[in-house]
């Protein structure tokens, strides 16, 4: 997560898009509530290739694919 972050961050720094949304630190290992995730989807989605993207409901399991899928969203 930290890896997109930056990425997130950055993209929407340098292209004034999506700023307004904050990302939380997510630390490895750690538990990741629905309301951080939503503002990486959110972040996500402010981009203009990228749509469509949605964070899973409270207490539904994220696997690597729903992660990767966002990644190859956001940098294809």
């Amino acid at each position: 997560m930290a890896a997109l972050k930056t990425y997130l961050n950055g993209y929407c720094t340098g292209t004034n898009i999506g700023t307004s949304y904050t990302l939380a630190d997510i630390a490895e290992g750690a538990a990741i509530n629905n309301s951080n995730l939503s503002s990486y989807v959110n972040k996500a989605n402010a981009l203009p290739h990228v749509s469509g993207l949605s964070a899973p409901s409270e207490g539904a399991s994220i696997t690597a694919a729903y992660y990767n899928n966002i990644v190859n969203k956001v940098k294809p």
